[in-house]
């Protein structure tokens, strides 16, 4: 097991925070992308991962991304119109394995992630706070009455107020 010493406190005093992009579309890496950038710019030390696809959009934003492994956007896109889930169980098991690595490595106070599925489970096996930026079709959802993303959002806020607890 490789052990990683934590880097010193931005000299703002701001947090270390890890954005993630899933770059099976340009908008799931563009969100975080300009979030990271408004995050650096207001004192934060940013990291930002994503798959090598749309890495040049982390790049225009002033970040240097890290290569986290996703599924090719046309085999996204193909399993998910033939009404299949878009990821299989192994695909997922790396994703995680790949996530729990890195934030282990850089040791973020909190994760950001824009459609990585993973990601609040790698977050939470390695007690890491974690967000979920909302997309506009996550917004229209909840607008229309569906259960699904307020349930997921109680649920994590369930979970952040629980760790936040049990720190004290």
């Amino acid at each position: 097991m490789v052990l990683f010493d934590r880097r010193p406190r931005p000299p703002s005093g701001g947090r270390r925070i890890l954005f993630v992009g899933e770059a099976v579309s340009l908008a799931h890496v563009a969100r975080p992308a300009v979030l990271a950038r408004w995050a650096r710019e207001a004192g934060h030390e940013v990291f930002f991962a994503c798959g090598s696809r749309y890495a040049g959009v982390a790049r225009s934003e002033g970040l240097e991304p890290i290569e986290l492994p996703t599924v090719g956007a046309a085999l996204f896109y193909r399993r998910l119109s033939q009404g299949r889930f878009f990821y299989r169980f192994e695909e997922l098991r790396e994703y995680v394995r790949a996530e729990l690595e890195l934030i282990g490595r850089l040791k973020p106070d909190l994760v950001v992630g824009d459609f990585r599925l993973t990601l609040p489970i790698s977050a939470k096996l390695a007690g890491v706070e974690c967000s979920s930026s909302p997309t506009p079709t996550g917004a229209r959802r909840r607008s229309a009455g569906s259960p699904l993303p307020r349930a997921a959002s109680s649920a994590c806020c369930r979970a952040s107020c629980a760790r936040r607890s049990s720190r004290r």
